[in-house]
């Protein structure tokens, strides 16, 4: 994401998104999870995954997991979370995101994202960003190859 700022302590700027990408099962998803726990990143949340197309449900995250309260989801892997663990925010590898902005499972390999496609994706990145008061954006994805096309 590029940035019109001249002056980096006049507004608020757009850092560039940090991808993980991988195979399945290569050790990206607790990469990703480890890294994500940095309190100046925004991620796509569970909450994307039932509302791809509302940004404002990332202001969830912002209730729920801040300077203040620290709520977020674990994995349930040994069936010890609660009921409440399945409500609250985690980072998550959120398809139905990436297929509202056109950018599926299947398709991309050795594809080049058009500037229109570009600058869509761009916007709601950024707006994942806005609305949980982060500086930068991360996310992760495995699959195909969508080097060339991120």
């Amino acid at each position: 994401m590029k940035s019109d700022k001249s002056n980096d302590n006049s507004q608020e700027r757009d850092l560039a998104p940090i991808f993980f990408i991988g195979a399945p099962r290569s050790g990206t998803t607790i990469s990703f999870e480890l890294f994500s726990t940095h309190p100046d990143l925004a991620w796509l949340t569970n909450y994307a995954a039932v509302f791809p197309r509302l940004p404002a449900v990332n202001l969830l995250r912002s209730v729920l997991d801040n300077r203040w309260i620290h709520l977020r989801a674990f994995k349930n892997q040994w069936g010890d979370a609660s009921r409440l663990n399945n409500f609250l925010p985690r980072p998550a590898e959120v398809y139905s995101f990436w297929n509202t902005h056109n950018f599926s499972k299947s398709f991309l390999k050795g594809q080049v994202a058009s500037d229109e496609e570009a600058q869509a994706l761009t916007k709601a990145l950024s707006k994942v960003r806005k609305y949980q008061f982060r500086p930068r954006v991360t996310t992760k994805m495995t699959g195909p190859g969508r080097i060339s096309y991120l």
